[in-house]
């Protein structure tokens, strides 16, 4: 790698493991070895909307681009980085979808390439131990204090979600209150 280019990468790059992120940097910054547009061949199901010799274009340029920057805050829980950790996690999901493409089936890397982490329960990264990923949830300051949701209704919508999913039910009676009737509405017009 060039005195250039290493200089070119953020502080941020330099801090998650020197040999991927250089590495990365150096693809993705030299044109000739990278594919501004990566094609990925979604397999087909019968309630896919998508057909065969249908392909999807990303522009994972863009997405090197931004994972590039350097980072305005970070989140720390502990000793646990998560910012550092979940860079580093979409450095090597970038670094798959550039050499292998992405399968269609796995929401995390593809939310990941958005910056997207999700938390949910168990620990869908393999950068987390299950210690840590308890921690990082129990800690969440995004987590919701006041569900907006009312109990009652909430319980309606999942017990009807639960049964359309076990194609009992398609419909839910939302029983005698206002409230719940537009919701039964709004959820049996899906």
């Amino acid at each position: 790698m060039t005195k250039v280019s290493e200089e070119n990468m953020s502080k941020e790059d330099q801090k998650i493991e020197p040999n991927v992120s250089k590495r990365l940097h150096s693809e993705f910054s030299n044109s000739e070895s990278f594919s501004k547009k990566r094609k990925v061949k979604p397999q087909s199901s019968s309630s896919d909307k998508f057909s065969d010799d249908d392909e999807i274009e990303f522009d994972l340029s863009s997405v090197a681009e931004e994972l590039r920057r350097e980072q305005i805050t970070e989140w720390v829980i502990g000793e646990i980085n998560i910012t550092q950790r979940f860079r580093k996690y979409q450095m090597d999901v970038l670094e798959k979808a550039q050499i292998n493409g992405l399968a269609h089936d796995n929401i995390y890397e593809t939310l990941a390439l958005s910056s997207i982490i999700v938390l949910s329960d168990p620990c869908p990264y393999p950068i987390f131990t299950s210690e840590e990923w308890d921690k990082i949830i129990k800690m969440n300051p995004y987590k919701i204090q006041n569900h907006p949701i009312p109990p009652e209704i909430g319980s309606l919508l999942h017990q009807a979600s639960f049964n359309n999913f076990q194609g009992k039910d398609a419909t839910i009676d939302g029983g005698n209150s206002q409230l719940g009737k537009t919701v039964a509405r709004a959820f049996n017009e899906l």
